[in-house]
């Protein structure tokens, strides 16, 4: 607790200082730095500082944003859910390959880890029988990486889909399902029952 609030205090005596320091930067220029020996001289120096201005617009945005930051609270976690979990391929090698499905495997929550080869690399589904996932191949490469998700999602069940990159290892406790998320199939009664989040991820962290 005490790290979060000397966090909180650290980045907004940052953002403070930064906007001080860019409220001066402005006024230094407007006052002492146009160039006003002829039209096309002045002209440059205004359209600089238009420019200028605008970027420390977008800069002073962006320091709303993260002047309050919360975490969302920590939602219940739903037991007995089926959780599917796509790595989708197409020529990387095995070697990277290894280290991202072993890294599925290894996750806490029960679920079902799919590598999705485009490929169709027989030392791929070696890996993938050696390792113990499930291995989806199709017979060509429409519509590329969304064909091959498409492929996935009309022979598997789960009403959790994970999709991971190549590469990214996640931890064990990088994915429960909550109530925040609606299942991924959409069904008579809930047609409206599929959703999609988009989550970055820092390779080596337990978290996104």
């Amino acid at each position: 607790m005490a790290n979060i609030v000397l966090s909180t205090l650290t980045r907004k005596f940052l953002i403070l200082f930064a906007f001080v320091v860019c409220v001066f930067y402005l006024a230094y220029r407007a006052l002492f730095t146009f160039n006003d020996t002829g039209p096309y001289a002045l002209t440059a120096s205004i359209a600089l500082y238009i420019a200028e201005c605008f970027g420390i617009f977008n800069l002073f945005l962006f320091f709303i944003q993260v002047w309050d930051v919360k975490e969302p609270p920590v939602q219940p976690v739903l037991e007995g859910r089926s959780v599917d979990l796509f790595v989708p391929t197409y020529n990387e090698e095995p070697s990277l390959l290894r280290a991202t499905l072993e890294a599925c495997v290894r996750m806490d929550y029960p679920h079902k880890t799919y590598v999705l080869d485009d490929g169709r690399r027989p030392e791929v589904e070696a890996l993938a029988r050696e390792l113990g996932v499930n291995y989806i191949a199709r017979l060509d490469n429409r519509h590329f990486k969304a064909g091959n998700l498409n492929n996935a999602f009309e022979r598997t069940d789960g009403e959790f889909v994970i999709v991971l990159r190549r590469g990214p290892c996640a931890g064990t406790t990088f994915y429960y399902p909550t109530d925040r998320l609606l299942p991924r199939r959409p069904t008579r009664l809930r047609p409206d029952a599929a959703r999609l989040l988009q989550l970055r991820f820092v390779p080596g962290s337990a978290r996104p």
